[in-house]
């Protein structure tokens, strides 16, 4: 997906930036240091969603470099500028797109934005422990009240997420770095300032989804210490979680064949998503289809009933199967 290996991209140099980072921890080179800096804004030109990473790394200097943390922040000075930077400039693109959406002020709306993150928050995670059924697209749900089974389910366990991650900071340093560099990178992405259509996409979790493995490495590194006699029964054992997880990622592939191949799949993920659906409509009428384009236009205008787009669709497709009088009433 062309439009999309930005995403990549940036999390190439994003990984990049975190190694030289802790070639530095580690050696006190400075050109490692300016190495992080340069990759960091490579990063970030290639797309602003790893903004957060100057503060991933203040983490790390809690652990596992374990350096003096305030000592260490006026190094960190140019590479903060830098996120300020980015913030102001996916502000201003964002907004001259027309597709930045902020959360209103009022009680309602203030629960209804917790009901958000905490709902996408839930979904990243679901993701990390049972990779199936990815999209690029998910639909937002019309009800993010508490009242919403689904939402209030988040909410709790989004609580008890945070309550684990700041509770290890007594219990487990690892688990707290990582967890939390987890939640501050992924955070631009949350649904806070609303860019998208789309309430998750599993592309935004390339980044993030590094640090919940920390606690993980961590573990098996104690495993061995533990049941050392046993170390390469372990690692076995752990291993072979890797062979559904490439035949996952094996069969995901299929999806991004081509166009069709990936909107046919965004749609069946998310049906009641407008552009999913004025996709998928569009392929049936290239395909002359027509009846299964009124079809799937018809659920694009029913989701976004002011896109002239989804309108002009939906006009074509009743034109094409008879309908001309009321394809004249809907591009009208």
């Amino acid at each position: 997906w062309i439009s999309q290996r930005k995403t990549v991209l940036a999390s190439l140099f994003a990984f990049a930036s975190l190694i030289a980072y802790l070639h530095y921890g580690r050696a006190g080179q400075h050109r490692y240091l300016i190495a992080a800096g340069l990759c960091y804004l490579l990063g970030g030109l290639a797309k602003p969603t790893i903004m957060l990473l100057p503060i991933a790394l203040i983490f790390l200097d809690y652990w596992p470099l374990k350096r003096p943390v305030l000592r260490a922040l006026p190094e960190k000075i140019p590479l903060l500028c830098l996120m300020l930077l980015m913030a102001y400039v996916a502000w201003v693109s964002q907004v001259s797109a027309a597709a930045l959406g902020m959360p209103k002020l009022g009680l309602s709306h203030l629960l209804r934005w917790v009901g958000l993150l905490s709902y996408n928050m839930v979904l990243y995670l679901g993701n990390l422990v049972w990779p199936m059924h990815l999209s690029p697209y998910r639909t937002i749900p019309h009800d993010l009240s508490f009242g919403n089974p689904a939402v209030l389910i988040a909410v709790i366990v989004a609580i008890a997420f945070v309550l684990s991650v700041v509770t290890a900071l007594r219990w487990s340093r690892p688990y707290f770095v990582g967890a939390s560099c987890f939640v501050i990178l992924l955070f631009p992405a949350l649904g806070g300032v609303q860019f998208a259509a789309s309430c998750v996409s599993d592309r935004f979790v390339y980044l993030p989804m590094l640090f919940m493995l920390i606690p993980f490495v961590v573990l098996i590194q104690r495993l061995d210490l533990i049941l050392p006699s046993q170390a390469r029964t372990v690692r076995i054992v752990l291993g072979l979680f890797v062979v559904p997880l490439a035949v996952l990622t094996w069969v995901q592939q299929d999806v991004w064949q081509d166009s069709r191949h990936l909107w046919f799949h965004v749609q069946r993920a998310a049906p009641t998503l407008a552009k999913a659906n004025r996709h998928v409509a569009s392929f049936y009428h290239d395909d002359g289809d027509f009846e299964k384009c009124r079809e799937y236009a018809q659920r694009a205008v029913d989701a976004d009933p002011e896109n002239a787009q989804y309108l002009h669709l939906l006009g074509r497709a009743l034109t094409r199967t008879g309908e001309a009088g009321r394809a004249i009433e809907v591009i009208g």
